[in-house]
């Protein structure tokens, strides 16, 4: 059974939709301002040293809008 969207992930689905159907910069631009900050203090929590913390950030961000149309949206973006 699929669950029902939250307004958070309306919001990204809304986002992603815009990015891959229209290449959308400020899709892409307001993703990356939703999701840089919470994945680098992620990182960060990991790997203890800041430049790698942003450099993995932002491979990160790079593989998953290279992803992006394998997106479901079953589950929540931020995982």
């Amino acid at each position: 059974m699929r669950n029902k969207l939250t307004n958070k992930g309306e919001r990204d689905l809304k986002l992603i939709n815009k990015a891959l159907e229209n290449g959308d910069p400020t899709a892409y631009r307001e993703l990356m301002k939703l999701y840089r900050d919470p994945l680098y203090f992620m990182l960060y929590e990991k790997v203890s040293n800041e430049e790698l913390a942003k450099d993995l950030t932002i491979e990160a961000l790079g593989k998953a809008f290279q992803k992006l149309h394998l997106y479901t949206p079953e589950y929540t973006f931020s995982t």
